[in-house]
Protein backbone atom coordinates (compact mmCIF):
# COMPACT_ATOMS: atom_id res chain seq x y z
CA UNK A 1 0.00 0.00 0.00
CA UNK A 2 2.95 2.33 0.54
CA UNK A 3 5.24 0.93 -2.15
CA UNK A 4 6.69 4.22 -3.45
CA UNK A 5 7.44 5.44 0.07
CA UNK A 6 9.13 2.18 1.03
CA UNK A 7 11.28 2.21 -2.11
CA UNK A 8 12.73 5.59 -1.23
CA UNK A 9 13.56 4.77 2.40
CA UNK A 10 17.31 4.63 2.96
CA UNK A 11 16.93 1.59 5.24
CA UNK A 12 15.17 -0.40 2.52
CA UNK A 13 17.27 -3.59 2.02
CA UNK A 14 16.70 -3.49 -1.75
CA UNK A 15 18.28 -0.04 -1.91
CA UNK A 16 21.20 -1.22 0.15
CA UNK A 17 21.80 -4.16 -2.20
CA UNK A 18 21.49 -1.92 -5.25
CA UNK A 19 24.08 0.47 -3.76
CA UNK A 20 26.56 -2.42 -3.61
CA UNK A 21 25.86 -3.76 -7.10
CA UNK A 22 24.91 -0.68 -9.15
CA UNK A 23 27.52 2.03 -9.49
CA UNK A 24 26.21 5.34 -8.19
CA UNK A 25 26.78 8.45 -10.28
CA UNK A 26 29.69 10.80 -9.54
CA UNK A 27 29.28 14.39 -8.34
CA UNK A 28 31.78 16.57 -10.22
CA UNK A 29 32.92 20.18 -9.92
CA UNK A 30 32.68 22.59 -12.88
CA UNK A 31 35.97 21.22 -14.28
CA UNK A 32 34.73 17.62 -13.88
CA UNK A 33 36.89 16.81 -10.88
CA UNK A 34 35.19 14.27 -8.58
CA UNK A 35 33.72 15.41 -5.28
CA UNK A 36 31.89 12.16 -4.52
CA UNK A 37 32.23 8.84 -6.36
CA UNK A 38 31.67 5.12 -5.96
CA UNK A 39 34.78 2.97 -5.89
CA UNK A 40 35.38 -0.78 -5.94
CA UNK A 41 33.96 -3.68 -7.92
CA UNK A 42 30.40 -4.86 -8.58
CA UNK A 43 28.99 -6.16 -5.33
CA UNK A 44 31.47 -4.14 -3.27
CA UNK A 45 30.85 -0.52 -4.29
CA UNK A 46 31.62 2.02 -1.58
CA UNK A 47 31.01 5.77 -1.60
CA UNK A 48 34.14 7.90 -1.40
CA UNK A 49 34.29 11.66 -0.79
CA UNK A 50 37.35 13.06 -2.53
CA UNK A 51 37.08 16.48 -0.86
CA UNK A 52 35.76 15.94 2.68
CA UNK A 53 35.66 19.65 3.58
CA UNK A 54 32.54 19.93 1.39
CA UNK A 55 30.64 17.29 3.35
CA UNK A 56 28.18 19.85 4.76
CA UNK A 57 27.11 20.58 1.16
CA UNK A 58 27.75 17.35 -0.76
CA UNK A 59 26.34 15.40 2.17
CA UNK A 60 26.39 11.60 2.43
CA UNK A 61 24.42 8.48 1.56
CA UNK A 62 24.37 5.62 4.04
CA UNK A 63 22.05 2.67 4.81
CA UNK A 64 22.55 3.45 8.51
CA UNK A 65 22.58 7.26 8.71
CA UNK A 66 20.38 8.07 5.72
CA UNK A 67 21.11 10.81 3.21
CA UNK A 68 21.92 14.49 3.36
CA UNK A 69 22.97 17.36 1.11
CA UNK A 70 23.36 16.87 -2.62
CA UNK A 71 23.49 13.11 -2.16
CA UNK A 72 19.86 13.33 -1.05
CA UNK A 73 18.49 15.93 -3.48
CA UNK A 74 20.25 14.41 -6.52
CA UNK A 75 19.54 10.81 -5.55
CA UNK A 76 17.20 10.05 -8.50
CA UNK A 77 19.95 10.96 -11.00
CA UNK A 78 22.79 9.43 -9.01
CA UNK A 79 20.85 6.19 -8.47
CA UNK A 80 19.78 5.84 -12.14
CA UNK A 81 16.08 6.41 -11.44
CA UNK A 82 15.91 9.58 -13.53
CA UNK A 83 17.53 10.64 -16.81
CA UNK A 84 17.13 7.34 -18.66
CA UNK A 85 14.46 6.53 -21.25
CA UNK A 86 11.56 4.73 -19.58
CA UNK A 87 12.13 1.61 -21.69
CA UNK A 88 15.78 1.35 -20.61
CA UNK A 89 14.83 1.57 -16.95
CA UNK A 90 12.07 -1.04 -17.40
CA UNK A 91 14.49 -3.39 -19.19
CA UNK A 92 17.13 -3.15 -16.45
CA UNK A 93 14.54 -3.90 -13.79
CA UNK A 94 13.15 -6.79 -15.81
CA UNK A 95 16.54 -8.42 -16.42
CA UNK A 96 18.42 -7.60 -13.23
CA UNK A 97 15.83 -6.35 -10.75
CA UNK A 98 17.85 -3.17 -10.30
CA UNK A 99 18.07 0.30 -11.85
CA UNK A 100 20.69 1.08 -14.52
CA UNK A 101 24.01 2.69 -13.47
CA UNK A 102 23.67 6.11 -11.88
CA UNK A 103 24.29 9.27 -13.88
CA UNK A 104 27.09 11.75 -13.23
CA UNK A 105 26.10 15.27 -12.18
CA UNK A 106 28.15 18.43 -12.58
CA UNK A 107 27.89 21.33 -10.15
CA UNK A 108 29.07 24.94 -10.48
CA UNK A 109 31.68 24.79 -7.71
CA UNK A 110 35.29 25.48 -8.66
CA UNK A 111 37.46 23.16 -6.56
CA UNK A 112 40.42 25.56 -6.76
CA UNK A 113 38.37 28.43 -5.32
CA UNK A 114 36.72 26.07 -2.86
CA UNK A 115 40.06 24.85 -1.53
CA UNK A 116 41.26 28.44 -1.13
CA UNK A 117 38.04 29.46 0.63
CA UNK A 118 38.31 26.55 3.06
CA UNK A 119 41.92 27.45 3.84
CA UNK A 120 40.85 31.03 4.64
CA UNK A 121 38.08 29.82 6.93
CA UNK A 122 40.05 27.03 8.58
CA UNK A 123 40.63 28.91 11.85
CA UNK A 124 37.17 30.47 12.07
CA UNK A 125 33.64 29.30 12.76
CA UNK A 126 31.32 30.66 10.12
CA UNK A 127 30.39 30.51 6.46
CA UNK A 128 31.37 31.90 3.07
CA UNK A 129 29.53 32.12 -0.26
CA UNK A 130 31.14 33.28 -3.51
CA UNK A 131 28.96 33.41 -6.61
CA UNK A 132 28.71 34.70 -10.15
CA UNK A 133 26.54 37.79 -9.74
CA UNK A 134 25.07 37.42 -13.23
CA UNK A 135 24.29 33.71 -13.50
CA UNK A 136 23.90 32.98 -9.77
CA UNK A 137 26.32 30.05 -10.07
CA UNK A 138 27.89 29.16 -6.72
CA UNK A 139 31.68 29.11 -7.15
CA UNK A 140 32.62 28.38 -3.54
CA UNK A 141 30.62 27.62 -0.41
CA UNK A 142 32.50 27.09 2.84
CA UNK A 143 31.14 26.11 6.25
CA UNK A 144 33.40 25.65 9.22
CA UNK A 145 33.61 23.50 11.28
CA UNK A 146 32.76 20.71 8.88
CA UNK A 147 33.11 16.92 8.97
CA UNK A 148 34.41 14.03 6.91
CA UNK A 149 31.61 12.00 5.32
CA UNK A 150 34.08 9.13 4.84
CA UNK A 151 34.22 8.54 8.62
CA UNK A 152 30.55 8.50 9.65
CA UNK A 153 30.77 4.96 11.02
CA UNK A 154 33.46 5.90 13.52
CA UNK A 155 32.49 9.51 14.28
CA UNK A 156 28.68 9.69 14.10
CA UNK A 157 28.00 9.90 17.84
CA UNK A 158 30.62 12.61 18.26
CA UNK A 159 29.24 14.57 15.31
CA UNK A 160 25.64 14.66 16.53
CA UNK A 161 26.67 15.63 20.06
CA UNK A 162 29.33 18.20 19.14
CA UNK A 163 28.26 21.67 20.44
CA UNK A 164 29.99 23.28 17.43
CA UNK A 165 27.41 21.60 15.14
CA UNK A 166 29.76 20.41 12.36
CA UNK A 167 26.82 18.80 10.51
CA UNK A 168 25.21 22.23 10.02
CA UNK A 169 25.84 23.96 6.69
CA UNK A 170 26.32 27.48 8.02
CA UNK A 171 26.42 28.96 4.51
CA UNK A 172 22.77 28.14 3.81
CA UNK A 173 21.17 27.30 7.18
CA UNK A 174 23.13 29.53 9.53
CA UNK A 175 20.91 32.54 10.33
CA UNK A 176 22.73 35.60 11.65
CA UNK A 177 21.96 39.21 12.62
CA UNK A 178 22.98 41.53 9.79
CA UNK A 179 24.47 44.29 11.89
CA UNK A 180 25.01 47.34 9.66
CA UNK A 181 25.74 45.25 6.55
CA UNK A 182 22.40 46.24 5.00
CA UNK A 183 23.46 49.89 4.90
CA UNK A 184 24.59 49.50 1.29
CA UNK A 185 21.04 48.60 0.21
CA UNK A 186 19.52 51.41 2.28
CA UNK A 187 21.83 53.79 0.44
CA UNK A 188 20.42 52.69 -2.93
CA UNK A 189 16.90 53.49 -1.70
CA UNK A 190 17.83 56.99 -0.54
CA UNK A 191 18.22 60.20 -2.52
CA UNK A 192 21.45 60.93 -0.63
CA UNK A 193 24.51 61.25 -2.86
CA UNK A 194 26.67 58.31 -1.77
CA UNK A 195 29.86 60.19 -2.67
CA UNK A 196 29.01 63.34 -0.73
CA UNK A 197 30.39 63.96 2.79
CA UNK A 198 28.55 62.48 5.73
CA UNK A 199 27.81 65.17 8.31
CA UNK A 200 27.54 63.26 11.54
CA UNK A 201 29.38 61.20 14.13
CA UNK A 202 31.77 58.42 13.12
CA UNK A 203 30.89 56.26 16.12
CA UNK A 204 30.25 52.58 16.59
CA UNK A 205 32.03 51.59 13.38
CA UNK A 206 33.34 48.09 12.67
CA UNK A 207 36.58 49.58 11.30
CA UNK A 208 37.89 53.16 11.02
CA UNK A 209 36.45 54.78 7.85
CA UNK A 210 39.03 55.54 5.14
CA UNK A 211 37.26 58.82 4.34
CA UNK A 212 34.26 60.96 5.24
CA UNK A 213 31.82 60.22 2.41
CA UNK A 214 28.56 58.32 2.86
CA UNK A 215 30.12 55.40 1.02
CA UNK A 216 33.13 55.41 3.33
CA UNK A 217 31.12 55.31 6.57
CA UNK A 218 28.68 52.69 5.25
CA UNK A 219 31.60 50.56 4.05
CA UNK A 220 33.13 50.75 7.54
CA UNK A 221 29.90 49.55 9.16
CA UNK A 222 29.17 52.76 11.10
CA UNK A 223 25.85 52.91 12.95
CA UNK A 224 25.00 56.62 12.74
CA UNK A 225 24.43 56.79 8.95
CA UNK A 226 22.20 53.69 9.17
CA UNK A 227 19.95 55.47 11.64
CA UNK A 228 19.85 58.54 9.40
CA UNK A 229 18.95 56.52 6.30
CA UNK A 230 16.21 54.68 8.19
CA UNK A 231 14.67 57.98 9.28
CA UNK A 232 14.08 58.91 5.64
CA UNK A 233 11.92 55.88 4.74
CA UNK A 234 8.84 54.43 6.42
CA UNK A 235 8.57 50.90 7.71
CA UNK A 236 6.61 49.63 4.70
CA UNK A 237 9.26 50.92 2.29
CA UNK A 238 11.91 49.17 4.37
CA UNK A 239 9.96 45.90 4.45
CA UNK A 240 9.43 46.13 0.68
CA UNK A 241 13.16 46.70 0.08
CA UNK A 242 14.16 43.72 2.21
CA UNK A 243 11.49 41.56 0.58
CA UNK A 244 12.73 42.47 -2.90
CA UNK A 245 16.27 41.53 -1.90
CA UNK A 246 15.06 38.07 -0.90
CA UNK A 247 15.49 38.21 2.87
CA UNK A 248 11.97 36.87 3.53
CA UNK A 249 12.19 34.00 1.05
CA UNK A 250 14.16 30.78 1.50
CA UNK A 251 16.35 30.56 -1.63
CA UNK A 252 15.45 27.84 -4.12
CA UNK A 253 18.41 25.53 -3.72
CA UNK A 254 19.14 21.77 -3.88
CA UNK A 255 19.77 21.64 -0.12
CA UNK A 256 17.55 23.00 2.63
CA UNK A 257 17.58 26.77 3.17
CA UNK A 258 15.93 29.08 5.69
CA UNK A 259 14.63 32.66 5.88
CA UNK A 260 13.06 35.10 8.29
CA UNK A 261 9.33 35.79 8.13
CA UNK A 262 8.06 39.01 6.59
CA UNK A 263 6.72 41.34 9.30
CA UNK A 264 3.49 43.27 8.82
CA UNK A 265 4.83 46.41 10.44
CA UNK A 266 7.81 47.68 12.47
CA UNK A 267 8.02 50.00 15.47
CA UNK A 268 11.84 50.18 15.72
CA UNK A 269 13.41 49.70 12.26
CA UNK A 270 16.96 50.33 13.52
CA UNK A 271 16.80 47.53 16.09
CA UNK A 272 15.12 45.22 13.57
CA UNK A 273 17.38 45.72 10.56
CA UNK A 274 20.62 45.30 12.50
CA UNK A 275 19.29 42.14 14.16
CA UNK A 276 20.58 43.31 17.53
CA UNK A 277 17.17 42.57 19.01
CA UNK A 278 13.62 41.79 17.96
CA UNK A 279 11.36 44.70 17.09
CA UNK A 280 10.00 45.70 20.52
CA UNK A 281 6.48 46.39 19.27
CA UNK A 282 5.90 43.35 17.07
CA UNK A 283 8.51 40.79 18.14
CA UNK A 284 9.66 40.50 14.52
CA UNK A 285 13.23 39.25 14.23
CA UNK A 286 15.54 39.57 11.19
CA UNK A 287 18.20 36.95 10.61
CA UNK A 288 20.04 36.39 7.32
CA UNK A 289 21.99 33.47 5.87
CA UNK A 290 25.30 33.97 4.02
CA UNK A 291 23.62 32.67 0.84
CA UNK A 292 20.87 35.28 1.12
CA UNK A 293 23.42 38.02 1.79
CA UNK A 294 25.59 37.00 -1.19
CA UNK A 295 22.56 37.00 -3.51
CA UNK A 296 21.57 40.47 -2.31
CA UNK A 297 25.17 41.64 -2.79
CA UNK A 298 24.98 40.40 -6.39
CA UNK A 299 22.46 43.14 -7.13
CA UNK A 300 25.16 45.79 -6.58
CA UNK A 301 27.59 43.99 -8.90
CA UNK A 302 25.04 43.18 -11.59
CA UNK A 303 23.22 46.42 -12.43
CA UNK A 304 20.64 46.03 -9.67
CA UNK A 305 19.51 42.53 -10.70
CA UNK A 306 19.01 39.72 -8.17
CA UNK A 307 20.07 36.36 -9.66
CA UNK A 308 18.61 32.92 -8.98
CA UNK A 309 21.12 30.72 -7.09
CA UNK A 310 22.44 27.88 -9.24
CA UNK A 311 24.50 24.95 -8.01
CA UNK A 312 23.51 21.86 -10.04
CA UNK A 313 24.41 22.61 -13.66
CA UNK A 314 24.22 19.47 -15.83
CA UNK A 315 23.65 15.73 -15.90
CA UNK A 316 25.47 13.26 -18.16
CA UNK A 317 22.73 11.29 -19.94
CA UNK A 318 23.30 8.07 -21.94
CA UNK A 319 21.61 9.40 -25.09
CA UNK A 320 22.57 13.09 -25.26
CA UNK A 321 25.72 13.39 -23.14
CA UNK A 322 25.87 16.41 -20.86
CA UNK A 323 22.46 18.09 -20.66
CA UNK A 324 22.12 21.47 -18.98
CA UNK A 325 19.49 21.52 -16.25
CA UNK A 326 16.94 24.36 -16.25
CA UNK A 327 17.21 27.35 -13.92
CA UNK A 328 14.42 27.32 -11.34
CA UNK A 329 13.45 30.98 -11.42
CA UNK A 330 14.10 34.31 -13.09
CA UNK A 331 16.50 37.16 -12.44
CA UNK A 332 14.69 40.12 -10.85
CA UNK A 333 15.44 43.85 -11.16
CA UNK A 334 15.33 44.87 -7.49
CA UNK A 335 17.37 48.10 -7.55
CA UNK A 336 17.49 50.75 -10.30
CA UNK A 337 20.65 50.23 -12.35
CA UNK A 338 22.00 53.74 -11.80
CA UNK A 339 21.46 53.56 -8.04
CA UNK A 340 23.14 50.13 -7.80
CA UNK A 341 26.18 51.19 -9.85
CA UNK A 342 26.56 54.52 -8.03
CA UNK A 343 26.39 52.82 -4.63
CA UNK A 344 28.92 50.15 -5.61
CA UNK A 345 31.35 52.86 -6.76
CA UNK A 346 30.91 54.76 -3.48
CA UNK A 347 31.74 51.64 -1.46
CA UNK A 348 35.08 51.12 -3.20
CA UNK A 349 38.13 50.85 -0.99
CA UNK A 350 41.73 50.10 -1.95
CA UNK A 351 43.24 49.31 -5.32
CA UNK A 352 41.11 46.29 -6.24
CA UNK A 353 38.06 46.93 -8.49
CA UNK A 354 35.69 45.77 -5.74
CA UNK A 355 33.19 47.27 -3.33
CA UNK A 356 32.87 46.12 0.27
CA UNK A 357 30.96 46.56 3.51
CA UNK A 358 32.29 45.31 6.84
CA UNK A 359 30.28 45.20 10.03
CA UNK A 360 30.33 43.67 13.48
CA UNK A 361 27.50 42.60 15.74
CA UNK A 362 28.28 42.58 19.43
CA UNK A 363 26.57 39.99 21.59
CA UNK A 364 25.50 40.47 25.19
CA UNK A 365 27.18 37.92 27.46
CA UNK A 366 26.32 37.86 31.17
CA UNK A 367 25.09 41.46 31.16
CA UNK A 368 28.22 42.81 29.49
CA UNK A 369 29.43 43.19 25.92
CA UNK A 370 32.35 40.79 25.59
CA UNK A 371 35.07 42.14 23.29
CA UNK A 372 35.17 39.22 20.88
CA UNK A 373 31.66 37.87 21.38
CA UNK A 374 29.44 38.40 18.38
CA UNK A 375 29.65 38.20 14.60
CA UNK A 376 31.51 39.91 11.79
CA UNK A 377 30.35 40.28 8.18
CA UNK A 378 32.18 41.12 5.00
CA UNK A 379 29.89 41.67 2.03
CA UNK A 380 31.21 42.73 -1.35
CA UNK A 381 31.62 42.20 -5.05
CA UNK A 382 33.15 43.47 -8.26
CA UNK A 383 32.50 46.97 -9.60
CA UNK A 384 30.30 47.64 -12.65
CA UNK A 385 33.29 48.39 -14.88
CA UNK A 386 34.92 45.02 -14.13
CA UNK A 387 35.37 43.27 -17.49
CA UNK A 388 35.36 39.71 -16.15
CA UNK A 389 32.48 37.71 -14.74
CA UNK A 390 30.76 39.78 -12.02
CA UNK A 391 31.25 38.36 -8.55
CA UNK A 392 29.48 38.72 -5.21
CA UNK A 393 30.52 37.53 -1.77
CA UNK A 394 29.35 37.14 1.79
CA UNK A 395 31.54 36.07 4.72
CA UNK A 396 30.27 35.58 8.26
CA UNK A 397 32.55 34.90 11.22
CA UNK A 398 31.11 33.77 14.53
CA UNK A 399 33.33 36.17 16.43
CA UNK A 400 33.70 39.93 16.53
CA UNK A 401 36.75 40.23 14.24
CA UNK A 402 35.71 42.46 11.32
CA UNK A 403 39.29 42.99 10.15
CA UNK A 404 39.73 39.25 9.68
CA UNK A 405 36.39 39.03 7.86
CA UNK A 406 37.57 41.82 5.54
CA UNK A 407 40.88 40.10 4.85
CA UNK A 408 39.10 36.83 4.01
CA UNK A 409 36.63 38.57 1.73
CA UNK A 410 39.24 40.56 -0.17
CA UNK A 411 41.50 37.52 -0.51
CA UNK A 412 38.86 35.26 -2.05
CA UNK A 413 37.63 37.99 -4.41
CA UNK A 414 41.16 38.76 -5.51
CA UNK A 415 41.84 35.07 -6.08
CA UNK A 416 38.64 34.64 -8.10
CA UNK A 417 39.45 37.66 -10.29
CA UNK A 418 42.87 36.34 -11.30
CA UNK A 419 42.60 34.44 -14.63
Amino acid sequence: MRGPDLLTRTDNPRRTIADRYVQRGTILDRHERPLAESTGQTGEYLRYYAYPALSTLVGYTSPIYGQAGLEASLDPYLRGLQGYPTLSMWWEHLLYGQPPPGLDVRVSLDLNLQTFADSLMSNHRGGLVLLNADTGEILAMASNPSFDANTLDTNWENLVSDPDSPLLNRAVMGMYPSGNALGAFLLTANDQNASSPFIGRFTDCALPPVGTSWGDVISAGCAEPIRYLLSSIDDQELIGLLDGLGFFTAPSFPVETLSSSRPGTLTDPAAYITGSQADPGTGADLKVSPLQMALAAASLSNDGKLPVPRLVVAVDTPQSGWVMLPVTGQTQQVIPTQAANHTAQALTSGELPIWQVVTSVKKLVENSLATNSGYAWCVGGTLPEWQGAPLALAVILEDNHPQQALEIGRSILNNAMVP
